[in-house]
């Protein structure tokens, strides 16, 4: 007994300290504000019971309907929101298949262009190797003409030079002055030009001269 009034003792003391440092935390003359957590609860209110707020029928009627609106609301919503996202996830497949679709389509297309390309590319290549024959043939040709117009250039001059070597044999000292007038009378120059044809262009003193 004597130990119980011994702690009842000790706690009121501490509780009177603390009462006394409540009064110089909260006092007129300065700022109100909360006590700290470390302080315990105040001795005038150690055993005060917290009095529960009483609710009518009608209120409590009043708060269960506005409870059931409000998860009627709720689930309204959720359901709005599961079916939007049905349907997204619908027409995300339905955009998925149609690009597939579009992709297929494409991929056909280009394959049809590059086997185009490839068939003209082949077709310009055959095109071409066959101008490129023709083009040689043909450069063959004017080569082989001109050799034969050359040699036949070649064969007459040799036949003049034979013709006036013989010309020259048969001039004796009787024939020697003959010869020289017939010479000048039949001037020849070889002073001249040829064209890109060939043709043999002239002086024109030797042309008025003809």
């Amino acid at each position: 007994m004597l130990r119980t009034l011994c702690h009842i003792e000790r706690f009121l003391q501490k509780e009177a300290v603390l009462a006394r440092t409540q009064v110089r935390l909260f006092r007129s003359d300065l700022p109100r504000f909360r006590k700290p957590r470390w302080m315990p609860r105040a001795p005038s209110k150690l055993f005060e019971l917290p009095k529960h707020p009483v609710i009518s029928e009608e209120e409590k009627l009043q708060y269960e309907a506005l409870v059931k609106n409000y998860d009627a609301e709720i689930r309204a919503i959720q359901n709005f929101f599961r079916d939007e996202q049905a349907r997204t996830e619908a027409e995300k497949g339905k955009f998925s298949e149609t690009t597939i679709h579009e992709e297929e389509i494409f991929e056909a297309q280009l394959k049809a262009v590059e086997q185009e390309n490839m068939e003209i590319a082949e077709r310009r290549k055959i095109e071409h190797e066959k101008a490129f024959h023709e083009r040689m043939a043909l450069l063959l040709e004017e080569k082989r003409v001109a050799e034969e117009n050359e040699q036949r250039r070649i064969e007459e001059a040799r036949q003049l030079l034979s013709k006036e070597m013989e010309n020259f044999k048969n001039i004796t000292l009787e024939t020697l002055d003959e010869a020289i007038e017939r010479a000048l009378d039949n001037q020849s120059t070889y002073d001249f030009a040829l064209s890109a044809t060939g043709e043999i262009l002239r002086p024109k003193s030797e042309k008025r001269a003809g």
